[in-house]
């Protein structure tokens, strides 16, 4: 939701590079996921499989999360 609304606001308002900066924020949200899938294929890949992997892993997604919503929070100008 915070990402279409910055996509949006952005693409109510000119600006020279608008088409890159709309697909970037509409992309965004997937930025936690594909850092998970990332880390769990690459650990998988080493044979690093164990059972506090998936537990990395759910720290990865919420940290990730954090983050993105404090990027896509609307700042007050």
């Amino acid at each position: 939701m915070f990402s279409e609304t910055a996509a949006d606001g952005i693409a109510q308002t000119p600006q020279a590079d608008q088409a890159m900066w709309v697909l970037v924020f509409r992309l965004l949200p997937l930025g936690p996921l594909v850092a998970t899938l990332g880390y769990g294929g690459l650990q998988v890949a080493r044979r690093h499989w164990s059972a506090g992997l998936g537990l990395r892993c759910a720290r990865i997604v919420l940290i990730g999360g954090i983050v993105l919503i404090a990027i896509a929070t609307p700042k007050p100008s």
